[in-house]
Order: C-alpha cells, then structure tokens, then sequence
C-alpha cells in the first residue's frame, strides 16, 4: 500500500511492474479508508509510509520495501537481502528522510493511477476497500 497521491510512490509501482517474478501484486492506496479497514489497518494514518502484507505479516517502511523487493527479477532479491543485513535502526531513519522530503522533490498528484490495473492486469492488480 502506497500515498496514491505521492508521485514518487506512484511512479515507484510503475517501476515495479516489468520487475515483478511472483505475481500478480496487489496494490492499494493508502488514502482507501475501506481497504485499510478491512486488513484491519483502520489505525493508519501516516502517508509516508509504505506498507507490505505477506503470508508472514505486517511490515512497514524500509522492511516493507525489502519484502517487496525479494518478489523482483534478478539482481532485486540479492540486493534485498544484502540490505536485510542492516539493521532496521539504521535503515529507517533513511527512509524517514526520503519520505519526509518526497512531496518537496517530486510532487503530488490528484489520485492513483489506477490505469496501471487495466495496462498490466495479469502483473499487477489495484485492490479497494469497500467505501462506507
């Protein structure tokens, strides 16, 4: 789950889609109030984190990233795990940096690309919530 509003987070699932091996992956966004409610995520309320659920939980920035990473064509596993090494504490506090800065250096939009879904439905896939 991404900021669907953040052009880096954007154009970072855009990145993903010819790398992706193990799929298809689901994306949602993190404004979707619906979907955070039903993976029990209705307390979420920082944008600027990027969140990554598998079969082995919950995880959140930098390990969110990583996770992600490990599902992607060669070199992407290696370096995920090569990075997996560092540890948390020395690895968010960069990525806090960046996702503080991200909006400044590249910008919001209106809404998710929710294009992405019909352009490349068998790699990846926009999930929704049910709206209240």
């Amino acid at each position: 789950m991404i900021d669907g509003e953040c052009v880096l987070c954007n154009g970072l699932a855009k990145w993903l889609i010819p790398r992706i091996r193990k799929g298809p992956v689901g994306m949602g966004s993190l404004q979707d109030t619906g979907l955070l409610k039903s993976l029990s995520l209705s307390d979420q309320n920082d944008l600027s984190t990027l969140i990554f659920i598998d079969e082995k939980g919950v995880h959140y920035k930098s390990s969110g990233v990583l996770r992600l990473f490990k599902l992607l064509s060669f070199p992407y596993p290696i370096l995920a795990s090569v990075f997996f090494i560092v540890p948390r504490f020395l690895r968010d506090p960069i990525y806090n940096w960046v996702a503080k800065n991200r909006i400044k250096w590249f910008g919001r939009q209106d809404s998710c690309d929710l294009g992405l879904q019909q352009e490349h439905p068998d790699r990846f896939v926009w999930i929704r919530g049910q709206l209240d």
